[in-house]
């Protein structure tokens, strides 16, 4: 095993889990990501505003949405 707190690691780890559980490890990784898109948003503007309310109505309603579907649907960087 390569050393912990590398991406590769991560991988590694990823590759042990078995198929049930790696759903669940991919929408905690999305959370987290999307997590850290919402810290960056620029609150200066009326998109990044209207992103931010967005997230709460999301979160108000209980409703899950992917990293990949939510940066589809607001225009984000593409995913790699």
């Amino acid at each position: 095993m390569r050393q912990a707190g590398s991406k590769e690691y991560a991988h590694e780890l990823v590759e042990l889990l078995p198929l049930t559980q790696v759903q669940e490890a991919i929408e905690m990784l999305e959370a987290m990501v999307g997590t850290r898109h919402l810290a960056l948003v620029d609150v200066s503007d009326e998109e990044g505003s209207q992103v931010l309310v967005d997230a709460g109505e999301i979160l108000g309603h209980g409703e899950l949405v992917s990293h990949a579907e939510y940066l589809a649907d607001h225009g984000g960087p593409a995913e790699d």
